[in-house]
Order: structure tokens, then sequence, then C-alpha cells
């Protein structure tokens, strides 16, 4: 806490699965869907919390995703399916809140 009506935060998820970076690399050139670029995937979120009124609160926070991949391609020396071009959907949220 900053100041009592001001907090920051700061939020760490994390997933590991083979499976889903698998299946996303060989059903990603039929389908509309992005795969995972990694097994393990994790996202960070900085944020920030103000109380501007005892009942009224604003929130920001921004949320740094892991990278994901449109177009896969097979690699020619060894044959297997190669992410190519891979890019970030990062996100920003923002929030009032009322409460009575």
């Amino acid at each position: 806490m900053i100041f009592p009506w001001i907090m920051v935060i700061g939020r760490w998820d994390g997933v590991n699965s083979t499976a889903d970076r698998i299946n996303g690399l060989a059903f990603s050139p039929d389908s509309p869907f992005f795969g995972p670029l990694h097994s393990s995937r994790e996202r960070f979120t900085p944020g920030a919390q103000i109380l501007i009124h005892p009942n009224i609160k604003f929130s920001f926070e921004y949320q740094f995703r892991p990278l994901q991949t449109a177009l896969v391609q097979q690699n020619p020396a060894t044959g297997d399916l190669v992410a190519v071009a891979p890019f970030r959907v990062n996100t920003a949220l923002f929030g009032l809140e009322f409460v009575y």
C-alpha cells in the first residue's frame, strides 16, 4: 500500500502443459484459434487500485500474456512442426466499482 487509498498489486499465473502445445501445433493450420508457443505459459499482471471515495474504487490492470502463434510450418531439416512469427495478446483492464 502506497497510501491508505492506493494499493499496488502484482499477480503471476503459470501453467505447464506439453499436451496443449502439441495439440496447438497440430491443429493450428486448420483452426482459427491460436496455439501456445511453449509448454509452460506465464502471465504477469501488474495493477493499481485507487479508492476515490469510501464506496467508489477505480482499478487498472495490464496483463503481459504468453507468446502465441497463428502460423505453423514444417521444418525442412527435421520434419517437425515449428511455430513462425509468434506474438503476444496483452490486455489492459479498467474498472470502476460502486458499493452501496
